[in-house]
C-alpha cells in the first residue's frame, strides 16, 4: 500500500526490497503498522477529494464526512492510545481540537502560532500520559520522538514520501 499513496514513485533503498515498510519491522526498526483508510461518508466529500492537490485537499480537509470520519476514529481510540493527528492547515487543527474536546478527548493543538512553552508544555503532558492526542500540521513532524505515541492520523494524503515518512515515524519507531 505504501507504494501505491505516491503513485509507484516511492524511491527506497534496494536492501529493503518491494516492501520497505515490512523489511523495517521485521528487522525492529519500525513497530507493527496497521494501515486504515478512513472512508469518506458521502459522495460529495469524495468528489470534493479527487484529484488531490492543494484546493482539493483544503475542502476535503474541512467536508463534514471527512471530519465525522476522524472524528468518529478519535473518540473510538482506547484511553490508552495516544495520537498524533496531522492537520490541513492552522484553522483545521483548531477545528479538530475544539471538537474533540467536546467530545471528551484531552487534546492540544501545536504550532508556530502558538508560544514556544504552550508547545512544550502540551508535548510534555501527552509524553507523560496527561493528554490522548496532539494535534498539528507540520510542528512534530520531523526531529521529535514520541515513544508513547501509537496512532497517527494523517486528515489528507501527505504528498511527499519523505514528508510521509516522517509522519508515519513519530509512531512507529522501535518495536
Amino acid at each position: 500500500w505504501q507504494m501505491e499513496l505516491f503513485g509507484n514513485t516511492l524511491v527506497t533503498p534496494a536492501e529493503l526490497g518491494p516492501d520497505p515498510v515490512s523489511a523495517l519491522e521485521a528487522r525492529g526498526v519500525y513497530a507493527e503498522v496497521e494501515h486504515i483508510k478512513l472512508e469518506n461518508r458521502n459522495q460529495s466529500d469524495l468528489e470534493r477529494a479527487t484529484p488531490f492537490g492543494r484546493p482539493k485537499a483544503a475542502d476535503a480537509a474541512c467536508s463534514s464526512g471527512r471530519l465525522d470520519a476522524v472524528l468518529g476514529f478519535v473518540t473510538s481510540l482506547s484511553a490508552s492510545d495516544r495520537c498524533i493527528i496531522f492537520g490541513y492547515s492552522l484553522a483545521h487543527c483548531e477545528v479538530l481540537a475544539a471538537a474533540l474536546h467536546c467530545a471528551g478527548i484531552e487534546i492540544e493543538d501545536v504550532s508556530s502560532r502558538k508560544s514556544e512553552s504552550h508547545n512544550q508544555e502540551a508535548i510534555r503532558r501527552f509524553g507523560s500520559g496527561q493528554l490522548q492526542c496532539l494535534v498539528n500540521v507540520k510542528y512534530i513532524a520531523t526531529g521529535a520522538d514520541f515513544p508513547a505515541a501509537n496512532v497517527a492520523v494523517l486528515t489528507v494524503p501527505v504528498g511527499s514520501a519523505i514528508q510521509f515518512e516522517q509522519v508515519v515515524g513519530r509512531v512507529t519507531r522501535g518495536p
